[in-house]
């Protein structure tokens, strides 16, 4: 649902539409493995469920920082749940931490920025 809706090739930036098949590649791969090893699922999807938490309860406006996370974030369910299909860009925990710094500091200057009008 987050991926296929309606008016999502008007919503996705357009460097990341080519990508939209190797994500839902990734989706069939999880749900292969899910039944294979339920438990091992279970545990990859609490990895993905911390970064996503922090995308979903994000209060602040959709700037270029966020949505730059916000595609990293599919990338990582990539590397999480479907490894072999490999990821456009490198990611892991640490590079969405940085992600989430600069996400916080777009979020401070938008702030900073309404308080000064």
């Amino acid at each position: 649902e987050w991926l296929i809706y309606d008016g999502y090739v008007d919503d996705t930036p357009v460097g990341w539409l080519p990508e939209l098949g190797r994500f839902l590649q990734g989706i069939q791969v999880r749900l292969e493995q899910a039944r294979l090893d339920p438990a091992e699922d279970a545990l990859r999807a609490r990895r993905v469920a911390v970064w996503w938490r922090r995308y979903m309860e994000c209060d602040g406006p959709y700037g270029p920082a966020l949505e730059k996370f916000r595609w990293m974030l599919e990338e990582f369910r990539v590397s999480v749940f479907a490894q072999g299909l490999g990821t456009s860009v490198r990611i892991s925990d640490r590079r969405l931490e940085i992600a989430w710094e600069e996400v916080a500091e777009e979020q401070a200057a938008v702030r900073l920025e309404e308080r000064q009008l």
